[in-house]
């Protein structure tokens, strides 16, 4: 498989995707011939695809780009994953707004260790509990809410056909929350897999665009599931719940929003950096911004 990677943009899981739209709509005025009303259906039907395929393209453009959408987001959410033996609860505390900022602490329901991650959008740290060690990176790039990785599209083909997807920064550094708060992740898989919008519902107090699609090839290999769900909040792309299942309907992993505050403020005095004492510094390795390119596959997106 061709692949090339180039460091430019934030570490991320990125896949290569296709969309694909549905729907039809009825008809009005004086029945028409057989002949004709199949072909006004059909151009019915089309005008309508295209405009599930721009109301598709607005929530993947909405996730690729949530940290536009709010200031700051409290909240926490659970992810299960079955194939790695993953179970979490991941609490977040995020400010994009003038002075950035990030709490972020991570609890394994299998291991029961905990750790914490905190940015106030100068230094990094990563405080690990049960290791009694800590990682602190200084002098982090320091970026705006408005800051992308270069002017252009986010997703294209390069001259030799492999497809590139961009991310963006995060200025409060929370990329252990990203699933939810930044999903960009996730908004790449609708370049790829099939799928379409089977509704709205709401989902505390927010409200989710539905969607539904199919997985395949090695990231369905790796995920051991065939299909995926995603809760889309419609007005910030933030992703509030995701489940994917196996050809059987067996969920093989889940991600759920738990509670969740936009827009209410962020407990500041998280995101102070406080070295604690007695635990072990460990060398820090800085998380790189990178430009992906993949082949059509997209092995090693996942």
């Amino acid at each position: 498989m061709s692949k090339k990677m180039m460091i430019a943009g934030c570490t991320g899981i990125c896949l290569l995707l296709t969309s694909v739209a549905y729907g039809s709509s009825g008809d009005t005025g004086n029945a028409p011939s057989p002949a004709s009303n199949e072909t006004t259906v059909q151009q019915k039907s089309e005008i309508h695809s295209a405009r599930q395929d721009i109301t598709a393209a607005e929530i993947r453009e909405k996730m690729l780009n949530a940290i536009d959408y709010y200031t700051t987001i409290q909240g926490a959410y659970r992810i299960i994953q079955k194939p790695i033996g993953v179970d979490e609860v991941v609490e977040f505390d995020v400010s994009i707004g003038d002075t950035p900022g990030s709490y972020v602490k991570v609890k394994s329901n299998v291991t029961g260790k905990q750790s914490e991650h905190i940015s106030n959008g100068e230094t990094m740290i990563h405080l690990y509990e049960q290791e009694k060690a800590f990682v602190k990176q200084q002098k982090i790039k320091k970026v705006t809410k408005e800051s992308k990785i270069q002017k252009g599209p986010r997703y294209y083909k390069d001259e030799e056909g492999i497809p590139v997807y961009k991310y963006r920064k995060d200025p409060s550094y929370a990329e252990r929350a990203h699933d939810v708060i930044f999903p960009q992740a996730y908004g790449f898989w609708l370049y790829r897999y099939p799928h379409e919008i089977v509704g709205t519902e709401q989902y505390l107090d927010r409200t989710a665009v539905v969607l539904e699609g199919t997985l395949s090839g090695t990231l369905a290999e790796k995920h051991r599931a065939n299909t995926f769900k995603l809760w889309v909040d419609q007005e910030t792309g933030v992703l509030l719940k995701l489940v994917e299942t196996d050809d059987e309907g067996t969920v093989m992993n889940q991600m759920e929003v738990l509670r969740l505050s936009i827009d209410k403020g962020a407990d500041t005095s998280k995101f102070q950096i406080i070295e604690p004492k007695g635990w072990k510094e460990i060398s820090p390795v800085l998380n790189k911004e990178r430009e992906v390119r993949v082949g059509p596959s997209g092995k090693e997106a996942e």
